[in-house]
């Protein structure tokens, strides 16, 4: 079952963690530590968001003022990137 906030910002990753962990099927293999994810991964994801949302609202002017192909491409791979994340594709 997929979490019904996937694409919100109003959960923190953490929470999104902790519904995985508590709706997790009850066949699995427990988890070692408290997270599904290490703390520094999270940390990562998250300030790759932080980074990524500046950088397509950029690509996106720059994309309406000089529309190349190469700019089109990578709006986006920055959008796809950027959904990627949200719904835990990565």
């Amino acid at each position: 079952m997929a979490p019904p906030f996937c694409g919100s910002i109003h959960l923190s990753l953490r929470a999104r963690v902790y519904w995985q962990q508590e709706n997790a099927q009850k066949g699995a293999a427990p988890m070692k530590g408290r997270w599904r994810y290490h703390p520094f991964y999270l940390k990562i994801r998250f300030g790759a968001l932080q980074l990524i949302v500046p950088f397509i609202i950029f690509q996106f002017i720059r994309t309406l003022l000089f529309p190349t192909s190469f700019d089109v491409v990578l709006l986006m791979l920055l959008a796809l990137l950027y959904a990627a994340i949200l719904c835990d594709w990565i």
